[in-house]
């Protein structure tokens, strides 16, 4: 594991600086704590203590006095208690909020972040389930930006299991957050419930196969990447003789790049007025008008 780690920051980080590690105390997180430190790499702890369970400031305390035997940065955040709403994304605003403030204070490079292959199976399967596009069932991204944050994923083709193995082996002690079970959010209900069912019924382990789409996909994105930029030069060009799978990306692209929401419904009758090669129809969208001409179709805002 220790060679996943050192062959990661080898391709994707600058030796000299200095990063920020999200750190929530379970088992994911820890075994990153200790990974990094172990190969000399230089970083700075956050936690946020979300005030979900009364045990949770004690947790806190025990974090910043492991950060302080390691003589390492300790930052903590404490929200008010969640009251409402999807907790799950309120909670997930806030820790970017932290990490992001905490970069640009302290010119940290980015946020290291113990997301693993089980986490990645769940992402895929959940954006199976909500009907996104082949691209965009790539899940998580080992390094990606978000506006302006720059995210690290090591752990992505580790097993949760091995991360297990790992810690036992060291002697490493973390906490069992007993939230990740709770059925009321999605993310529990998963980890507890769905995958579990599907590996059941289908008598093998469905994250691996989950993990190797999420890949693939992320393999196609980066393709259509280079492809669609051709259409983007040429904008209103006949799409009529196009493969229907690289013409409807072409049509997702331009409404992506107008941030324009596109339902399916929408994507295919243009997909069919273009393929009629007929005269000028247009079609409302939202606050936009598409008008599609003799194959090529063009986006006016109004």
């Amino acid at each position: 594991m220790e060679t996943k780690i050192i062959d990661f920051l080898e391709r994707h980080c600058e030796k000299e600086k200095t990063f920020l590690l999200a750190l929530s105390g379970g088992p994911d997180s820890i075994a990153l704590f200790h990974l990094l430190r172990g190969v000399d790499f230089s970083f700075e702890v956050a936690h946020i203590d979300h005030s979900w369970r009364p045990e949770s400031s004690k947790e806190a305390e025990t974090l910043q006095a492991l950060c302080l035997k390691y003589h390492l940065t300790f930052h903590l955040h404490t929200l008010a208690p969640p009251e409402g709403g999807n907790l799950e994304d309120k909670a997930r605003g806030e820790r970017l909020a932290f990490f992001r403030r905490l970069c640009k204070q302290r010119e940290l490079r980015g946020v290291f972040l113990a997301h693993h292959a089980d986490d990645q199976a769940e992402t895929v399967l959940k954006r199976v389930l909500e009907g996104a596009s082949l691209p965009k069932l790539r899940g998580l991204a080992p390094v990606k930006e978000v506006q302006g944050l720059a995210l690290h994923r090591p752990l992505l083709t580790t097993r949760k299991k091995e991360l297990l193995e790992w810690l036992e082996k060291r002697g490493y002690h973390y906490f069992e957050d007993g939230t990740n079970r709770d059925p009321r959010f999605l993310r529990g209900r998963l980890r507890h419930e769905i995958l579990p069912s599907l590996s059941k019924q289908f008598g093998k382990q469905v994250s691996t196969s989950l993990c190797r789409l999420g890949e693939a996909a992320s393999e196609l994105a980066e393709f259509l990447e280079v492809t669609l930029e051709k259409y983007r030069n040429c904008e209103g060009g006949d799409l009529s003789q196009e493969f229907p799978f690289l013409a409807k990306m072409v049509i997702r692209d331009a409404f992506q790049r107008n941030q324009i929401a596109l339902p399916q419904s929408v994507l295919e009758t243009i997909w069919w007025h273009l393929q009629k090669r007929g005269p000028r129809k247009t079609l409302k969208v939202g606050q936009s008008i598409v008008e599609i001409t003799h194959g090529s179709f063009k986006i006016n805002k109004t």
